[in-house]
């Protein structure tokens, strides 16, 4: 048999063949051995008996003998060293065209030369003349193409050739030619920058029968007109013919062939033969469909018998073919084109949220329009320092393009020109940029006043660039305090400068972008306003105006309430990036009372939310420059589930968005399906403290519904059935509050003013006014007494009815609770005027002996439980500030205030335990003689008055005489023992030496200091240094006080006698600064350290003591205060500061202190 040379192929399915122009075997595995089977389906066993020898042998059968062969050159020992063609079937070879570094076409010059293909027999063929290869021996290299990844798209098609691809890359020159498996194909278009063209793909060479399966990859070859060339080399570069295995035919595009260039527009495309599958790893295999060269991939849901869904992508302006392709080994198939038109998108600004902001930029802003679409950009990442190159964020962010302004040369002819290479562009706020095309730089500068930031962009060749302006740094590398991209571009061999863009945007739908504004830095005087517009990247524009202003106000959000509850702590998914929120879900149908709590709100600032209309100032419940309260006014259905922010904008244009609190504050509307009403409440009317069972009537009450009054819910909550509700009302501020239902749906049902709180005052005691402090548990039946009412909740206006006789009435004149009264009888008070919401002063009327009673009525209607006090006989007062002094360690003074109306006193001793009758005067102060030694003495006084006596005055400060009762005690200090006594309302201590070790109670509420509002303690200086000296406590009605002796500096103090210190602890006299977060009585805490050489006043203690002051958390929850602590006033700062360390309890709040001087209990937020 004649030798010939047969070829080894594996195709694109991995399939073997081994074939001559006589034969041809199919190779495949059968068990563990490899056998060949030619076209009759004999079988062959492949045997390899010596190197580079294979045997194929079947019995009956000639045995064939094959040696392995090389196209390539070898050398002398047999090696293979050249491989610049590629055998690629029977009639196809790739071959590639040696550079001038070879030694055989170093020399050679441009021209056309022989071009032979000889077989390892020899055989030959020659292609001569201008039918045979054109070399280009000098190439122009500097415009050198390049494809780049995947930059062939897409890199497939029908045999039949005519449709249209793209390659991107860069170094394209518009003549420059391609071909496609050595056919020439149509170069349609190369955009300016050589970076992308579009062709139409040529018909298969070579007849489908040819193609050893039902496709063939071929190679692309991209060349230039100076002769630098590029060839397919890796398997992605390579463009893939198909003979179709289905014949997809498109008949129909609905609603409309033609939709926006920014694509997303929903169409139907009805087409025959649509193919669907799997592929090896069971993944589907779905069709595609291209408009140009735009590629959709389609989705399973998406596709129908007869018909498919997909949103258009985007695309330029024009028509474009499209073509349905289906996929896969035995499926594909491309379809007939359709025309499909590309118009401009009609995009337009709405509004603009909010429509000023702060000229240094960076706040939020959003966008509400149409047609809005996102350009993909090159954005500059880092700029070229030193010998570092700078570099692009990869990969190329897409975003919409927002311009604030038009500060830019594009518009100003003779600027940016290029004249030798070289480009310059100045504009206002000192932007400048220099462009050196020779060596591929931009440089961009801003100069300001101060200094001047510069940054580099290398690599730089014309093309669409944007740079962050705060890359920008000083030559010490401080960066640049301004936000906002600077737009770079070389057009018509001008450099064109456009600023303004913002630094950050988000297309969040086409009729929504969010954005932080850029910087402006103008000379331009502010307020001023500029133009806004969005660049859509087909060309289309919108635009609207903004205006930056100079705030002087910088307002924050802390907190936002939805009737009085807090915000939820969600995580939430933001486009991939999750992150923790603050949540509130309202209603659409509005009705939640919102409270934005912060800092800094101005008058006639307005609340954002959304896209939502403005609520300005004139709608707001109440406002101040830490809260603002209003109404969620209804919102339409299309808001729920939309996330929205909240943005305070003052007059002034200081801007608060509670996307900026942390964590970020938002707000989702939710529309629930039940549909509450509320028709009644019942009774309509109660206390103000609270603790009223009401009932609300109405319809469709859910289980899990809360209750709210004004704003407060209602701890108890039962519901009776749909239509029926019992309450139990919350402490609220008198007066009228909506009543709200809330079903667990979100939905809310308001009765506006449907609950009236009333006054709930409450009377503590009656005490003489003369003093405030005397006790009285009787009137004088003549009338005109001065007495004080102490108690709380007493209004200005309010009435004061003597031996009242009350009746329950349907048309109430006073409320106690919840149930309405009339007075029937009873008489005025001929006075009463108010001095705090704690005390009146009231001139009694005439009375009866032994009626009695006494009510309060607030002119709100609020009244007093009856007070039960009794008319009697006229009586006098019991003596106040009885005080005892030893005289000589021989008598005993007494002295005592006088008594109106008193004809005399009676003087009683306690003595021990017994208790006697020493003296009777008319006078006021009296010496006892009759003293013993080492005894202790205490006294009371009685007054007698025309008709009868006064109880018993408080009893005396205890006297104790010496060891020689009679004699001049020689110790002149403060004393052994400790002496306690009160004048007035005050208490007066002294602490004796002997006591010193011996833990002190003080307690002004209860024993002989009953009544004492304020407290002087005196200690000696030998108990100040003694470190033996146990605590003192001083426990008052609102207040408890504990300190050691040793708290007090003695350093300036001598040992002798009458040296020590003074502590005094007293209500304030006036109080400190502001009083609009006090929920306490204001004390003033002073010492002194004296001697005989006088007293100086002490700022600070050396140890701290503990100070607990209580407060009324009513008024806490009036004041919607959410804690309380104790706070000192800093005279210096003229302010009230917390005090370290502090506790808060439910209605007291405590701290270690100190410094001297006043102390609260305040309140916040």
């Amino acid at each position: 048999t004649e030798d010939e040379f047969m070829v080894l192929n594996v195709n694109e399915k991995g399939e073997i063949s081994l074939s001559s122009s006589k034969a041809a075997y199919e190779i495949k595995a059968s068990g563990d051995a490899i056998v060949a089977v030619d076209r009759d389906g004999n079988e062959y066993t492949v045997s390899y008996p010596e190197k580079e020898q294979i045997k194929l042998t079947c019995e009956g059968r000639e045995t064939v003998t094959l040696t392995m062969m090389t196209p390539f050159a070898v050398d002398e020992a047999g090696k293979i060293y050249g491989d610049r063609v590629k055998v690629k079937d029977m009639n196809t070879i790739y071959f590639w065209v040696p550079g001038q570094s070879h030694p055989d076409f170093r020399d050679l010059p441009s021209n056309f030369y022989d071009l032979t293909v000889i077989n390892p027999d020899t055989k030959k063929d020659t292609k001569s003349g201008q039918s045979g290869f054109y070399l280009i021996t000098t190439p122009n290299t500097n415009q050198k193409p390049w494809v780049g990844e995947n930059g062939i798209s897409p890199n497939f098609g029908l045999i039949a050739g005519g449709y249209t691809i793209k390659i991107s890359g860069e170094g394209f020159d518009p003549q420059a030619k391609v071909y496609i498996n050595g056919a020439e194909a149509k170069v349609n278009s190369v955009n300016t920058g050589g970076t992308q063209m579009e062709i139409t793909v040529p018909a298969y060479v070579k007849k489908q029968g040819d193609m050893t399966t039902q496709k063939a990859r071929v190679p692309v070859v991209i060349l230039n007109p100076g002769g630098a060339s590029w060839s397919s080399k890796l398997e992605n570069e390579y463009f893939t013919y198909y003979a179709p295995f289905s014949t997809p035919v498109i008949s129909n595009i609905q609603p409309a062939a033609e939709g926006t260039t920014l694509g997303g527009d929903m169409i139907r495309i009805d087409v025959s033969d649509i193919r669907t599958g799997k592929d090896e790893l069971g993944n589907p295999v779905l069709p595609k469909v291209y408009f140009g060269s735009k590629e959709v991939q389609l989705e399973q849901e998406n596709i129908f018998n007869g018909y498919i869904k997909l949103k258009t992508p985007p695309n330029a302006a024009g028509t474009a073919d499209v073509i349905f392709v289906n996929q896969g080994e035995n499926s594909y198939g491309m379809s007939n084109k359709l025309k499909f038109t590309y118009r401009m998108s009609p995009t337009s600004i709405i509004s603009v949220l909010p429509p000023v902001g702060d000229k240094a930029g960076n706040e939020s802003v959003e966008l509400i329009g149409t047609g809005f679409g996102a350009t993909q950009i090159e954005l500059v990442e880092s700029l070229a320092s030193g010998e570092a190159a700078g570099a692009y964020v990869d990969p190329k962010p897409t975003m919409p393009l927002v311009r604030f302004g038009d500060v830019s040369n594009r518009n100003r002819t003779g600027t940016g020109e290029i004249e030798n290479s070289k480009a310059y562009v100045g504009l206002e706020g000192g932007l400048s940029a220099e462009y050196d095309e020779a060596q591929s730089t931009v440089k961009v500068s801003i100069k300001t006043i101060d200094a001047e930031y510069t940054g580099t962009v290398d690599g730089y060749s014309g093309q669409t660039i944007f740079v962050p302006a705060e890359l920008l740094t000083t030559a010490q590398g401080a960066k640049y305090f301004g936000k906002e991209l600077i737009r770079l571009e070389v057009s018509n061999d001008r450099l064109i400068v456009e600023r303004g863009y913002a630094p950050y945007a988000r297309l969040v739908s086409p009729e929504f972008i969010e954005l932080t504004t850029p910087s402006y830095f103008s000379a331009v005087k502010i307020p001023v306003k500029v133009s806004l517009s969005v660049m859509n990247p087909d060309g289309g524009i919108a635009k609207s105006q903004f205006e930056y202003r100079n705030p002087d106000s910088k307002p924050q959000i802390e907190n936002i309430t939805k009737d009085s509850r807090n915000p939820e702590s969600v995580p939430y998914d933001f486009s991939g990036t999750v992150k923790q929120i603050r949540l509130l879900k309202v209603s659409i149908a509005g009705g939640n009372t919102m409270a934005i709590i912060g800092s800094d709100f101005r008058e006639g600032a307005s609340v954002q939310i959304g896209d939502l209309p403005a609520i300005d100032s004139s709608k707001f419940r109440e406002s101040d420059s830490s809260m603002i309260v209003f109404d969620m006014p209804a919102v339409p259905q299309s808001y729920i589930g939309k996330l929205c922010k909240l943005k305070v904008i003052n007059a002034d244009g200081g801007i608060a968005s509670s996307e900026n609190s942390q964590p970020g504050i938002y707000i989702q509307f939710i529309g629930g399906d039940s549909v509450p009403r509320v028709d009644a409440i019942a009774p309509a009317i109660g206390s103000s403290s609270g603790g009223d069972w009401v009932t609300i009537t109405g319809d469709d009450f859910r289980d899990g519904l809360i209750v709210m009054f004004g704003g407060v819910q209602a701890a108890e909550v039962a519901r009776v059935d749909y239509k029926t509700i019992k309450v139990k009302t919350p402490a609220h501020i008198p007066g009228k509050a909506d009543v709200k239902v809330e079903n667990s749906d979100g939905e809310i049902a308001v009765l506006r003013g449907g609950f009236t709180f009333v006054s709930g005052p409450a009377i503590d005691s009656v005490v003489k006014a003369s003093d405030m402090k005397t006790s009285m548990d009787s009137l004088s039946a003549y009338g005109g007494e001065s007495i004080a009412i102490k108690g709380k909740g007493f209004m200005q206006g309010a009435r004061v009815v003597f031996i009242p006789e009350l009746e329950e009435s349907q048309t109430p004149a006073l409320y106690i609770g919840s149930k309405g009264y009339v007075v029937k009888a009873g008489a005025d008070a001929k006075a009463v005027e108010w001095k705090d919401e704690n005390t009146l002063i009231v001139t009694t009327p005439e009375g009866v002996t032994g009626k009695k009673g006494m009510i309060v009525i607030n002119p709100d209607g609020g009244a007093t439980l009856v007070y039960s006090i009794t008319y009697g006989l006229p009586s006098v007062d019991a003596p106040s500030d009885v005080s005892a002094e030893l005289i000589y360690d021989r008598y005993i003074s007494i002295k005592w205030s006088a008594v109106e109306g008193a004809k005399g006193y009676d003087i009683y001793a306690i003595e021990g335990g017994r208790e006697y009758l020493v003296y009777s005067t008319s006078n006021t102060s009296y010496i006892y003689q009759d003293v013993k030694a080492e005894t202790s003495y205490r006294f009371k006084i009685k007054a007698q008055g025309a008709v009868s006596a006064s109880k018993y005055s408080r009893e005396s400060n205890r006297v104790t005489t010496g060891k020689n009762a009679g004699y001049v005690d020689a110790d002149s200090g403060l004393g052994e023992k400790t002496a306690m006594s009160i004048s007035g309302a005050q208490a007066s201590v002294t602490v004796g030496e002997d006591d010193a070790g011996d833990t002190l109670r003080i307690d002004l509420t209860s024993g002989r200091l009953s009544g004492a509002t304020s407290a002087v303690i005196s200690m000696s200086s030998q108990i100040v240094r003694d470190s033996g000296a146990a605590d003192i406590t001083v426990i008052g009605r609102d207040f408890t006080l504990r300190f050691n002796p040793n708290a007090f500096d003695a350093s300036g103090l001598d040992s002798s006698g009458g040296s020590g210190v003074r502590l005094e602890i007293a209500k304030a006299a006036v109080p400190s600064g502001s009083q609009d977060a006090a929920v306490s009585t204001e004390y003033t805490l002073k010492a002194y350290a004296y001697s005989r050489n006088g007293q100086k006043q002490l700022d600070y203690m050396a140890e701290s003591a503990m100070l607990e002051l209580s407060f009324d958390p009513t008024k806490l929850g009036m004041r919607r205060y959410s804690k309380a602590e104790l706070s000192y006033y800093d005279e210096s700062q003229r302010v009230w500061k917390s005090a370290e360390g502090g506790t808060a309890y439910q209605n007291s709040a405590s701290a270690r202190i100190s410094r001297l001087g006043s102390y609260r209990v305040t309140g916040s937020r």
